[in-house]
């Protein structure tokens, strides 16, 4: 072996020893990730679990207020389903009891067959007229017919308001007090619509109260995008007191004397039909009520028949009131002038 041989035996041993020293942390640093695993690859941790079972939860609140509003919008159909069919019935009691006096000649004379006709014929023009409401109102629910949404001036609806009621509050001896609001103000619904739901509502409370004054209050909640109309009087109890429930009785009742009148076609039975069809207000304030309540729905307002409460009028006592909201319409700011 000569020098040659020896420095390349040294020079090799020493490379050997080198790569030796710097196998581990090559094996080491190789183990380890150049860049970060991305987001969705990642271990899911304490705070994303909880804010996914939170989501779990706001979904299943959600499903149980979805599942009660279409209960109750359910429980709302099956009542003004029963209220309509006794409001049909007891005029129909009514003319069918009429037509069997006339036919059965059980009349005092020529002049009270005329007069039975007459009555007759009035009550079913009116009957007509409200099922031309109810199915309209039906046809709206479905989506079969469309109201005609537009802007529609707060102080001209309430003149058409007064000047449609005024008179029936006169009749009655009452004092009907409309005040115009002191700004314009506009709200989106179907012109017609809304001032037949007003007329009725005005005209229900009229048919309630036997004295005094009936005062319609507008009120403005800009917070709210609002317009609450207020009645507030005393004699307005029985309105939110009457449920679904109280209208058995009277079907099961006039029922059985119309079945009576069928069976035996007396003077006093059909006589008690037919005033009895008289006194009977139709439409009566429930059926009025939900007619507008469901009106109202389609143009995003809301009725509202409310008891006594801790709110009081200006002489201190605490009424009971039916009011009515429908939404405000904002005016459009210009760019130009919001700018400036």
């Amino acid at each position: 072996m000569n020098w040659i041989d020896l420095e390349w035996v040294v020079i090799g041993v020493g490379l050997g020893w080198g790569m030796r020293s710097l196998l581990p942390f090559h094996q080491v640093s190789s183990l380890e990730p150049e860049s970060p695993l991305p987001q969705d690859l990642r271990v899911p941790t304490t705070a994303t679990a909880s804010d996914r079972h939170a989501d779990l939860v706001d979904q299943l609140e959600q499903l149980e207020l979805a599942c009660q509003m279409a209960t109750e919008m359910s429980q709302f159909k099956g009542g003004f389903l029963a209220r309509t069919s006794h409001e049909l019935r007891s005029p129909l009691n009514g003319l069918i009891g009429m037509h069997q006096l006339i036919l059965s000649n059980l009349c005092d004379g020529p002049e009270e067959e005329r007069e039975f006709i007459t009555q007759a014929h009035a009550a079913a023009l009116k009957m007509v007229n409200v099922l031309d409401e109810i199915l309209y109102v039906a046809k709206v629910e479905q989506g079969t017919s469309k109201l005609d949404i537009q802007p529609v001036e707060i102080a001209n609806l309430l003149k058409d308001v007064d000047r449609l009621t005024q008179l029936l509050a006169k009749n009655r001896n009452l004092r009907l007090h409309i005040p115009l609001p002191g700004s314009e103000l506009y709200t989106l619904a179907d012109p017609r619509w809304l001032r037949q739901v007003l007329v009725n509502l005005v005209d229900t409370v009229i048919t309630q109260v036997p004295e005094g004054e009936i005062e319609l209050v507008t009120q403005v909640h800009p917070e709210a995008n609002t317009i609450v109309f207020t009645i507030a009087n005393s004699y307005l109890t029985s309105l939110f007191s009457e449920s679904i429930e109280l209208l058995q009785p009277a079907i099961a009742e006039t029922a059985s004397l119309l079945s009576e009148t069928s069976t035996t076609p007396t003077i006093t039975l059909q006589r008690q039909v037919i005033a009895r069809s008289q006194q009977t207000s139709f439409p009566s304030p429930g059926l009025r009520l939900s007619l507008s309540q469901t009106l109202l729905r389609q143009m995003n307002g809301q009725l509202e028949v409310l008891p006594p409460s801790t709110d009081t009028s200006a002489n201190g006592a605490a009424l009971p009131r039916i009011q009515w909201t429908i939404p405000l319409l904002l005016p459009e700011v210009d760019d130009d002038m919001a700018l400036g």
